[in-house]
């Protein structure tokens, strides 16, 4: 199934939930298998001090020249961050991925879009790749979104997508929609 999608980007460091460490080993036995995985995702990596410490920049870096070495083709390296992990502190991590993706956890943080998209690119500077995250799940309040939250969502991203200032969206709904 992997194989008819055009690009795949594959976790690294997993959902905290899951209770992996990594899945780098992974990623590197499936490369012959599923050449179109073309970067990894760091999920849930900010606010465990374990992972920081197991997995600094300059191991970001070197994963990265590691995999790049077997394909002969660039990999990206992607972050997951959530709007109460826009420190300062982080942006080490930031600037070792090539793209930065940030969720909005709470709903009641929505309203807070623009002004936390504006932290994150701050911290970022102009030029990293940035995608946002929209949630269809009020994950934080553990209750449905709102119409309303929904569309205030979609709305902001258009207006930054269709500004330049995002690279796109994702949209998290397999644990919601039965995909």
């Amino acid at each position: 199934v992997l194989n008819e999608l055009k690009n795949v980007i594959w976790s690294i460091y997993g959902s905290d939930r899951t209770g992996e460490v990594s899945y780098y080993d992974e990623i590197i036995r499936m490369l012959d298998k599923c050449p179109n995985i073309m970067g990894g995702i760091f999920d849930d990596f900010l606010a465990k001090q374990e992972r920081l410490d197991e997995c600094p920049p300059e191991k970001i870096h070197e994963m990265r020249a590691n995999i790049e070495k077997i394909t002969g083709k660039p990999f990206e390296m992607w972050l997951v961050v959530y709007v109460f992990e826009l420190f300062e502190k982080y942006k080490p991590w930031m600037d070792a991925v090539d793209v930065v993706t940030m969720w909005t956890w709470k709903a009641t943080e929505i309203k807070n879009m623009r002004q936390n998209y504006e932290t994150l690119r701050k911290i970022t500077g102009p030029d990293k790749r940035i995608v946002l995250g929209n949630y269809m799940w009020d994950y934080g309040n553990s209750k449905p979104l709102s119409l309303e939250s929904m569309k205030y969502q979609w709305n902001t991203y258009k207006k930054l997508f269709d500004n330049g200032e995002i690279d796109g969206v994702i949209v998290c709904s397999n644990c919601i929609a039965d995909i």
